[in-house]
């Protein structure tokens, strides 16, 4: 009677050899696909934040006749009676979502990393990377168009743009610390509000070098105001960047999700776009433009920039 004898045959080298690089290039091809993925929910992420922060800005503007709160008050925490911050901002009675030390609210993108983690009671730990447009100021006898005061394209790398003594052009300092009374622009005065930026997504402080993050206070934190120049991605080199704000910054240079950023529009629909980059001339762009509120808008020009203008 013949039995048959079945011999066990072990894989070749090159046959292993083949399957590792079957295995490797579809490794190369996939994981790409599975990053750009996720960054793809993270950007969806962020603009479900910002639709709800919009939607948060509407019900406001409808219980204060019809106007919108100044920019420095925008991501602004208060304090108690016994100076310790509650996490209360403007917006916040609408959303009730601003937890301390947390970096899963609407007020967070879940892109941005490295946040300070100090006391409870610290303004730093309700954390923010978002910032308001700083030309949604009310008009007044200092500065009855605020559109006048956008940076030109000469001063915006001198590093001499942040302080109003320093440089007449200076929309951060000048249009909200210094002149403007604390109310808001009537939300009637913006012209084209479905094309008018309200709040976008701009750089974030970081530490000194070899700075633990436990000793840098705003870690992570964006600017409550700004314009194109505190946009993410605006600028060509760090340095330029770290030299306009005057304290050191996750990197700037690139957008927030890969090529585009997040926008917020004043009528409440969120956007993504690419955003504008150094040197950003806005008076080439008087219809375009997303930052001014009158100006370059129905056919209109846009001020030209003047020593003292501001």
């Amino acid at each position: 009677m013949n039995t048959r004898r079945h011999s066990a045959e072990a894989f070749t080298l090159i046959e292993l050899l083949v399957v590792i690089a079957i295995i490797a290039i579809l490794a190369a091809i996939l994981f790409p696909v599975f990053a750009s993925a996720r960054e793809k929910a993270r950007q969806a992420m962020c603009i479900s934040n910002m639709d709800q922060l919009g939607l948060a800005f509407m019900q406001y503007v409808q219980d204060y006749d019809e106007q919108i709160f100044p920019p420095t008050d925008f991501h602004f925490i208060t304090a108690d009676a016994a100076d310790n911050f509650t996490g209360e901002s403007v917006l916040e009675p609408y959303i009730k979502n601003h937890p301390g030390q947390s970096s899963g609210s609407v007020w967070v993108c879940p892109d941005v990393s490295g946040f300070y983690d100090g006391p409870i009671d610290s303004w730093a730990s309700f954390r923010c990377t978002y910032s308001m447009n700083v030309f949604l100021n009310p008009p007044n006898q200092y500065d009855p168009d605020p559109d006048v005061c956008y940076t030109p394209p000469s001063e915006q790398l001198t590093g001499n743009v942040y302080s109003w003594y320093n440089s007449p052009y200076s929309n951060e300092s000048n249009l909200s610390y210094n002149n403007y009374p604390p109310k808001g622009i009537g939300i009637g005065r913006i012209v084209a509000p479905a094309n008018t930026d309200l709040i976008f997504e701009a750089y974030v402080e970081a530490p000194a070098t070899g700075q633990p993050l436990s000793q840098c206070q705003y870690c992570g934190l964006s600017p409550e105001q700004g314009d194109y120049m505190q946009d993410m991605g605006f600028w060509n080199t760090q340095s330029n960047a770290v030299t306009s704000w005057g304290y050191n910054l996750q990197p700037a240079t690139q957008p927030r999700h890969k090529a585009v950023n997040n926008y917020l529009f004043c009528d409440g629909h969120v956007k993504a776009l690419v955003p504008d980059r150094t040197v950003y001339d806005i008076t080439q762009h008087p219809q375009d433009n997303i930052w001014l509120v009158r100006d370059g808008r129905s056919g209109g020009v846009v001020p030209p920039s003047q020593a003292g203008g501001c």
